[in-house]
Order: C-alpha cells, then structure tokens, then sequence
C-alpha cells in the first residue's frame, strides 16, 4: 500500500486528530438548557414601541369585556329632584261636596214663572208633581191618544213633559191651574231651570192631581 492510499491518509488523519483531542482535554459539555421563560401577557410580547398586531387587539377587546361584565354594576339610583309640579291650565278643579245653588231667579218661585212668561195669566193653583210613576202613565195615555187623532200640538206637549220627568229633579217639576182671559187652562213648569214647558186645556182632564 503505497503512502498516496487515500484510505491510509484518511486513518493517519484521525489518528491525529485523536491525538490532539485527548492533549487539549475531554471534549466540552454541552451548556445545559435553561428553562423556558414565563409566556408573557399581550402587552408585553407586544413592547413599548411595537404596534399590536390585529389578533392581539382583537385578544385585549375580548379580556377587556370579560372584566367588564366580571364586575357587579351597582344599579342607578333616580336623581330626586325637589321640582314642584303644576298643574295645567284649564285642569278642572277639585269639586266640594256641597253644590252650588243654581243662579235662576225662579228656581222657587213658580208662580213668578207663570205671570213672567205669560202676561196677563193668573196662577190660580200651583203644586209639584208628587206621584212622577203617575204623571208618567197619564202622559203616556194622552200622547197616543193624540197621535191616535192627529193633535201635533198635544203630541209635542206630551213629549217635553214625559222628558221633563225624567229629567227635573224631585220636588222641581210643577203643574198649574192658569187663567188667561177667560180661559182655564192647564200648565207645567220647570222650576229648576226657570222654564214654562207648555200648556194644555181643559185644565181638569190634564192636571194629574186634580
């Protein structure tokens, strides 16, 4: 084998190779392996001077909202407030228990109605209508009698005074023995309100309590 064998090269290399190895000492350790350090929050990984990424500020929104509804919210109390409160113009005031007297210069006084509103008339009897049930029933009767025979004029007279008493209150609905000229005839007022509502005749066939 000649001194140009490649392979003859090639272990004479190693064999000093090995030389200087165990001259210069063992072969070095490797350097332990420090742990891992500590993973760190958003912000930090992020840096002073690096901008987030938009994963990250995603990340930091949601921590954020989780902390946010963590925390109890202690519930508004209303402002008081010492406002005073009015009460709107034209607001219907408070009603007593006593009601005014009516301002009708003849509210008792039907017998002033009478010679008011016809001149020259007499009042000759004058008294409230004390059984209304029977009033009713009487003008019930004369109305459809006079629609019976056509009277126009007897049929609007029973229509105000059946309305009349239902409407006046008690003790306010009189009837009236009147002479005007020299005709009697009869007549019902409206004390409560001051109003003749009509005439009828002969008195003695439409006055119910004569």
């Amino acid at each position: 084998m000649t001194a140009d064998d490649p392979r003859e090269l090639a272990r004479r290399l190693a064999e000093e190779a090995k030389k200087r190895l165990r001259t210069n000492g063992a072969e070095t350790p490797a350097a332990p392996m420090s742990p891992s350090p500590p993973e760190r929050s958003l912000e930090e990984r992020a840096g002073p001077g690096r901008a987030k990424s938009a994963l990250e500020a995603l990340e930091s929104a949601r921590e954020a909202e989780r902390k946010r509804v963590a925390t109890p919210v202690s519930p508004m109390t209303p402002p008081t407030t010492n406002r005073r409160i009015v009460a709107p113009v034209g607001s219907p005031t408070p009603r007593t228990t006593e009601s005014a007297p009516r301002p009708s210069a003849y509210m008792q006084s039907p017998e002033r109605i009478v010679v008011e509103q016809l001149p020259g008339a007499r009042a000759d009897r004058i008294a409230a209508v004390a059984k209304p049930d029977v009033f009713r029933a009487l003008w019930r009767a004369h109305r459809a009698r006079a629609l019976h025979e056509g009277d126009g004029q007897l049929v609007a007279t029973a229509s105000v005074l059946l309305d009349a008493v239902d409407r006046v209150p008690a003790g306010r609905l009189h009837e009236a023995r009147v002479t005007l000229g020299t005709e009697v005839w009869a007549a019902w007022v409206d004390a409560d309100r001051g109003v003749l509502l009509g005439m009828a005749r002969p008195a003695d066939v439409y006055l119910s309590e004569s």
